[in-house]
């Protein structure tokens, strides 16, 4: 694949910038910050809500860059055998799953339950 340039232009009208590919064929996917990134993945749930996180912080930090989960501290070991920094996230995760299913997920009454347990 050739070089590609990536151009930060700063857009005058939002004050944000955008990222201009010079070649047709350059992806986003094949893009590469010249710097590395801080990245912190968040999930609450089961182990398999966290599992795909730690599978992506590792392709990140092979990549380069500092990621860390947050998430529930039973997973704490599971995150950091991987060689991920962890941050801890308050509340039961069974409590939550428990919730969700009573009240399914990201309902009003479920955001009030869960509010009340995590606070």
């Amino acid at each position: 694949m050739p070089y590609t340039h990536v151009i930060a232009n700063l857009d005058p009208d939002t004050g944000r910038s955008a990222l201009i590919f010079d070649d047709p064929y350059a992806s986003i996917v094949d893009f590469k910050p010249a710097a590395s990134l801080n990245i912190t993945c968040l999930t609450i749930g089961s182990r398999g809500d966290v599992q795909p996180y730690i599978a992506l912080c590792k392709g990140l930090i092979a990549e380069g860059h500092k990621a860390k989960i947050a998430t529930h501290a039973e997973f704490e070991n599971a995150v950091r055998e991987q060689g991920i920094d962890f941050a801890p996230v308050a509340g039961d995760p069974a409590e939550l799953m428990r919730i969700c299913v009573e009240n399914g997920m990201f309902t009003l009454s479920f955001m009030r339950e869960a509010s009340d347990k995590v606070s």
